[in-house]
């Protein structure tokens, strides 16, 4: 799919366009994607990288269209600020605020109701996977797992999986999922809910980028999804203050300073 080049309309609405290509011409104007290098936060179901581009459309989007869009616009706003913590946070006195996280009704793998405020007082670490992804979904999952292994017990510190295929990802199946990655229910949450909720916090609060790959678009019957593979460090205020790596050992001593940091400021 290398080389993929679109421009629909001129209705002067901007959306981002994944593609294969690291960096592409368009209008003239070299546009660069969302990852840096080699590590795009961009992967999809079969582990391929992808980068998010700007094009016209000349339509307005639906509401979820919009949510998605509008939130990569701020993943790519902030992920020059979020990979720059990710390489200096260990030696920092304090971290940056990179965004803020407001509220959602989702519900977890126990199918009980999970809002903003019940992770209020506790740092915590998210990301954004699906339990039918063939690409990097079970390493990150392997990672979070190592990193629940290493966090101080009795702190108040959470892990959160947010998943990209809702309609499928169940409480049931997130479960199962949980249970075969040995997540402890006291420490690590999986999260569902509506489709346009899931997205607004994970592209709008999280800056994690997520969108589900059209029918006609799709390489293969897995190629379901693109999403982020980065981590993000929560603070105890609902504020996203680091972005690493999710795919890659060396990062888990840079988020466990990170949380450390955090869990050391004072709350106004």
């Amino acid at each position: 799919m290398a080389g993929r080049r679109r421009q629909e309309g001129h209705g002067g609405f901007s959306q981002l366009r994944v593609t294969d290509d690291p960096v592409r011409q368009t209008d003239g104007f070299p546009q660069r994607g969302v990852g840096r290098g080699r590590r795009s936060p961009l992967r999809d179901s079969g582990g391929r990288q992808r980068f998010a581009y700007q094009f016209s459309m000349n339509k307005p989007t639906r509401s979820l269209e919009l949510i998605v869009w509008g939130g990569l616009a701020l993943v790519m706003a902030a992920i020059f600020g979020a990979y720059a913590v990710s390489r200096f946070a260990p030696s920092s006195k304090t971290l940056p605020v990179l965004g803020t996280v407001s509220d959602f009704a989702l519900t977890n793998q126990f199918g009980r109701a999970v809002a903003r405020a019940d992770l209020r007082g506790d740092v915590w670490v998210a990301d954004i996977l699906f339990t039918r992804c063939r690409g990097p979904c079970a390493k990150m999952s392997k990672e979070m797992r190592e990193l629940q292994d290493a966090l101080p017990p009795n702190e108040p510190i959470r892990l959160v999986s947010l998943t990209a295929d809702p309609e499928f990802d169940t409480p049931e199946v997130l479960k199962k999922y949980g249970e075969l990655f040995g997540a402890a229910p006291s420490r690590w949450q999986f999260l569902t809910g509506r489709k346009l909720d899931v997205y607004r916090l994970a592209t709008q609060g999280l800056l994690l980028a997520v969108d589900e790959v059209k029918a006609d678009e799709r390489t293969s019957p897995d190629d379901l999804f693109v999403h982020s593979t980065l981590f993000v460090v929560v603070d105890k205020q609902g504020r996203v203050r680091g972005s690493f790596d999710g795919t890659e050992s060396p990062s888990r001593q840079k988020i466990l300073e990170a949380i450390h940091l955090l869990l050391k400021e004072k709350q106004p």
